[in-house]
């Protein structure tokens, strides 16, 4: 009996039993690859910001206007309100190097383009994204619009391939147990816009202002001033010489904010600003401390809300059209330009 079970169990471990293993585990490798793919095709046909963005972009090649940003113009200009074909490319934590490959790798799918508009907020230009909590968003700028990682060790990410990943398991299989509809698309409007409701009591809402700023000095390093500027550099040479207008815009933030400033980063900021101006010849809108605006048109301390967006997107766009209309470039400020609204 001992030998008739030591026979079989070299029969299964010699080369025919090896064979039926690797079949079985190559048959079961499949299985779960079909599976996979699978789960990847139901991830992708769920839109979210990003792929919505994308859409918009391949069916409006007539397009005049790009808005740039973080989420400050993200949710302080609304396309609809500008008077001219715009969409609005600005996203969450978005800073300067994916604003600048955004704009250079749509501008031949854009014959119409005229005009880019930068929002450069207070922190712009001393943040990374991908040196930040923030950096798993670079997964989906790569995957949507192809864009390489600024750092090249992010490029070897998994998420970058594979939504079950970027999404989180958590996530991706409550879609998929569920087969409830996540709500990305409710982030933004076709449009690229992104509607923050109005708070009820807009005091409160505005009184965050020494955490938020705190928040954003943790992510502001000296060091990327000079790395952001570079970018600014080739993307303001490449539209000059394409002869697109260039406008550089700051959105309100309500006092409680502002006054936090620290003078040294804002005297960095400010200076960066004058570079961009005399050397390219960029005009600057500067509503940060504009006083048509006050606490019921902000959903907090740095961001307006549905109405101020509203408000900002209609003042901004009678400017957007003079400059279009014209090819002129009017240089002022709003903060000594009161205008009514």
């Amino acid at each position: 009996m001992t030998e008739s079970i030591e026979g079989k169990s070299a029969i299964e471990t010699g080369p025919r039993g090896r064979a039926r293993f690797a079949l079985k585990l190559a048959s079961f490798s499949a299985i779960q690859l079909v599976l996979f793919a699978g789960v990847e095709i139901r991830l992708a046909q769920i839109p979210n910001p990003y792929s919505i963005k994308r859409a918009r972009l391949e069916s409006s090649p007539g397009t005049k206007i790009l808005l740039l940003g973080s989420s400050h113009v993200l949710g302080g200009l609304n396309p609809d309100e500008l008077g001219l074909p715009a969409i609005n490319l600005a996203g969450y934590s978005q800073d300067l190097y994916y604003d600048s490959q955004l704009v250079l790798r749509e501008i031949d799918r854009l014959p119409s383009l005229q005009c880019v508009v930068l929002g450069l907020s207070y922190f712009s230009l001393e943040y990374d994204m991908e040196a930040s909590c923030e950096e798993w968003r670079s997964c989906y700028y790569r995957r949507y619009f192809g864009i390489p990682h600024r750092h090249l060790v992010n490029e070897f990410d998994l998420r970058n391939y594979s939504l079950f990943f970027l999404y989180g398991p958590d996530l991706a299989r409550q879609i998929l147990l569920t087969g409830n509809d996540p709500g990305f698309s409710a982030l933004v409007q076709s449009n690229g816009w992104a509607e923050n409701p109005v708070p009820v009591d807009p005091n409160a809402a505005v009184s965050d202002g020494a955490a938020r700023l705190a928040a954003h000095h943790g992510l502001m390093r000296e060091d990327n001033l000079g790395r952001n500027l570079a970018v600014l550099d080739e993307l303001l040479d490449v539209l000059h010489r394409r002869e697109i207008q260039v406008v550089l815009v700051t959105t309100p933030v309500h006092r409680s904010y502002s006054t936090e400033f620290d003078p040294q980063r804002e005297s960095r900021f400010r200076g960066a600003v004058r570079h961009l101006q005399a050397r390219y010849g960029a005009h600057y809108f500067d509503f940060s401390n504009d006083a048509r605006f006050d606490a019921r048109d902000f959903y907090n301390s740095d961001h307006l809300n549905r109405d101020g967006a509203t408000k900002l997107s209609r003042l901004f766009g009678r400017e957007l059209q003079e400059m279009v209309n014209d090819r002129t470039m009017p240089s002022w400020s709003s903060r000594n330009r009161p205008k009514s609204f």
